[in-house]
């Protein structure tokens, strides 16, 4: 076996290596940078990424290293993202929202709570493009087929919702809004219908789980579905009395149904919390709300330095939720919201000494919030 000493002299030059490379690579970065503001292109390309990650692995000799060179580009293009976003931070669209008659991509259907939520926020109007899941409407913005997306994103009961958490760091679209609709959920079917006659009941698992008090004292089967108004119209379909759905007085309205029992959710101030997502930035003047993914090294004190320096600078912050870093075991990411706006003083050296004790930081959007911040 070869000296230490000798192992770490060819470590130390192969690294000396890494580093012309890394700093060569950065320099393209900026380029692709330049070239996506001029051409109005996406931050991400996850078709483009996948594709690298897999192409480079398959360079290996040993395969035995698969996983952590997937990693380690993972991880490359996350930091060269958090560069390019920090050249693109100025080449923002500025105005307020809502903008006229926009398109409007959201899971669900016609009198779904996503639906009711858009309505709520593009008050002067909107065509409204409807999609089976989160992800497709993470896609229907990455392919432009719509202005902005709307999605819950946490209830009050139930918490975060950790798939949009997920698809927001995957897509990397930017949050512009948000708005915290509450949440009324009706037992609906059949009009006349006793509820000694029902069997079973459909709802998305939200609505299940929002309703848990008001479900267990009956015996019913309960199916999940991919969302509560679709869940109105499979009933609607299915006619039969036996079976009800848990929805909003909307989708009772919209596909011919009655509410059978009003307000069965467990908390009166059930309400959930919607952001709106657009392709770039919008830059908008009263914007009070700052959101931030911030990995930190699997060190203590690591993440309390991000606090420390946001509590030091007495800002206030509204959020923070933790999400597992994907390939890496018990190492995690943290989507924090503060109070602010960027430009401001205060906040502005606050988010230069977050990046000093971080691993990465990501800015998902600077926007206006009319619930969630202290007003």
């Amino acid at each position: 076996m070869r000296d230490i000493k000798e192992l770490r002299k060819e470590i130390d030059g192969i690294d000396k290596e890494l580093v012309k490379l890394f700093e060569k690579r950065m320099s393209i970065v900026e380029e692709v940078a330049i070239y996506k503001i001029e051409n109005n292109k996406p931050l991400k390309d996850p078709a483009r990424e996948s594709e690298l990650i897999e192409k480079n692995v398959s360079l290996l000799n040993n395969h035995k290293y698969d996983r952590l060179l997937s990693v380690f580009f993972k991880d490359l293009m996350e930091y060269s993202r958090t560069h390019q976003k920090y050249l693109m931070k100025n080449e923002v669209i500025e105005f307020s929202l809502p903008i006229k008659n926009p398109k409007v991509v959201y899971q669900g259907v016609e009198g779904s709570f996503s639906s009711i939520a858009l309505k709520s926020f593009f008050k002067e109007g909107s065509e409204q493009v409807h999609v089976r899941t989160f992800e497709e409407t993470f896609k229907t913005l990455y392919n432009k087929e719509a202005d902005y997306g709307i999605l819950p994103i946490e209830n009050s009961s139930t918490g975060a919702i950790n798939e949009v958490y997920d698809l927001l760091l995957k897509y990397q679209m930017h949050i512009v809004g948000d708005l915290y609709l509450p949440i009324r959920h009706h037992l609906i079917g059949f009009e006349g219908t006793d509820l000694s006659e029902i069997e079973a009941v459909y709802s998305h698992e939200q609505g299940f789980k929002q309703s848990k008090k008001f479900l267990s004292h009956y015996e019913w089967q309960q199916y999940s579905y991919t969302n509560t108004a679709k869940s109105v119209m499979h009933v609607k379909e299915l006619q039969k009395r036996k079976y009800a759905a848990i929805g909003s007085k909307e989708a009772a309205d919209v596909y011919g149904l009655s509410v059978l029992k009003e307000n069965i959710h467990d908390h009166d101030y059930n309400t959930t919390r919607f952001v709106v997502l657009a392709l770039k930035p919008i830059k908008v003047k009263s914007a009070n709300k700052i959101s931030l993914v911030v990995r930190v090294s699997h060190e203590p004190k690591a993440l309390f330095s991000v606090l420390e320096i946001i509590a030091n600078h007495n800002i206030n912050m509204l959020k923070i939720e933790s999400r597992p870093i994907p390939d890496k075991p018990w190492a995690y990411m943290f989507y924090i919201d503060i109070e602010g706006s960027v430009g401001d003083v205060i906040v502005d050296k606050t988010l230069e000494e977050i990046e000093t004790v971080s691993n990465s930081v990501l800015m998902l959007g600077n926007y206006y919030s009319r619930n969630g911040v202290n007003e």
